[in-house]
């Protein structure tokens, strides 16, 4: 157990960026980029000519627009609840029920009150289709046997016995212009208004999730093809100090010190290093690969292109200024994951893409960033 929390404690800042925020500080500083050259570690394969399949950049169409719009002014003015009637397949509804494991309670397993839709599967399998043929008001008892692949685990393979009430079928609330401008408060007059704004956050989702559809493929197509020899010492030693310093924020964030933030967390500092080491030999090959092609190809980043994204990255942290970001994170450090993501996006290009079949199943809310927009103008 120690061991899964502690790989995912470690979280890798840099290349991406994501999830960290620095005091600047602490006793774990984001250090500087090592110089190496990558070419004395990487033996290149023929990268110019990669070849990879992944899935097309879905659609946002009229019938998810549709939905996602029925999705917003449900959550903001609640379903159109009913009394009466027969549960059927796809319908909507709020149920209330008790689960009992060998003659106890199990609050966890339990629900005053919850609400899904019947067909959809978001509930451990047998309790939706126990619903269906139930009359509104009737309450009904079943049993039910979690997969050996529940979570959480004391679960798994486990029999409970369930009492449900079915208190209403529940529909969407009828939407109109004015409906949508009083949920929205005011920020969206129209349904097409509303509409326009879905679609284009959609798009910019599903754009962003092909381009790391298409990333992925190529570094897994590049780790493939090319051999790292080793990890250069002193790249692992900087990956490292990053991860640490990364969790020092995470503890500073929390209100305690690292020591007790690694307890918290059932590891210690000792595992914490090791598994950030570890984490440095599947992490770090695409970094010394994407080096060894810039090498070859001798690619160099525009400063406009720098620019643009240290201070895309400085705003998005919450820094008034760039050298502010830069001081907290590390200049090189900053400037090599740009670079990183510069060299890899220059294989994507000259990389042949085949698109296969579209994932119809993605189950990404079109209406998140637009229902925060709308709540923020509201309060």
């Amino acid at each position: 157990m120690k061991r899964k929390i502690a790989a995912g404690l470690v979280l890798t800042c840099t290349m991406a960026l994501v999830g960290c925020s620095s005091s600047g500080g602490g006793a774990y500083l984001y250090p500087e980029y090592p110089e190496y050259t990558a070419s004395d570690y990487v033996t290149l394969g023929d990268y110019q000519n990669l070849s990879v399949t992944i899935e097309p950049e879905t659609e946002v169409t009229e019938a998810m627009l549709d939905e996602q719009v029925n999705l917003y002014i449900a959550k903001r003015m609640g379903m159109t609840q009913t009394k009466t009637g027969t549960a059927k397949d796809g319908d909507y509804v709020q149920v209330s029920y008790t689960a009992v494991l060998n003659g106890e309670e199990v609050a966890e397993l339990s629900s005053e009150e919850d609400h899904f839709q019947l067909g959809s599967n978001s509930m451990v399998e047998g309790l939706e289709e126990a619903v269906v043929g139930m009359n509104v008001g009737d309450t009904k008892e079943f049993t039910i046997t979690f997969p050996e692949n529940w979570t959480p685990v004391e679960y798994q393979n486990q029999t409970v016995d369930y009492t449900l009430t079915l208190e209403a079928l529940e529909s969407y609330p009828e939407v109109t212009d004015n409906i949508v401008n009083l949920a929205s408060n005011g920020n969206y007059a129209t349904i097409e208004e509303l509409k326009q704004h879905l679609r284009e956050d959609g798009e910019s989702y599903y754009q962003s999730d092909y381009k790391e559809r298409l990333q992925a493929a190529v570094q897994g197509e590049l780790k493939e093809i090319c051999e790292v020899k080793e990890i250069p010492e002193e790249l692992e030693t900087w990956y490292v100090q990053i991860q640490l310093a990364s969790l020092e924020d995470a503890a500073e964030a929390s209100g305690v010190s690292m020591e007790e933030y690694l307890e918290q967390n059932d590891t210690s500092l000792e595992e914490a290093t090791e598994q950030a080491k570890e984490d440095a030999q599947e992490s770090l090959p695409v970094e010394l690969i994407a080096h060894a092609i810039g090498e070859a190809e001798e690619i160099e980043v525009p400063d406009s292109v720098y620019e643009t994204q240290i201070a895309a990255y400085a705003a998005g942290y919450g820094y008034e200024d760039t050298d502010a970001f830069l001081r907290a994170y590390g200049k090189s450090s900053v400037r090599d994951s740009i670079y990183v993501q510069y060299v890899l996006d220059w294989v994507a290009d000259q990389a042949t893409v085949t698109e296969g079949e579209p994932d119809v199943s993605s189950g990404v809310n079109l209406e998140t960033d637009a229902a925060t927009e709308a709540e923020t103008a509201g309060e």
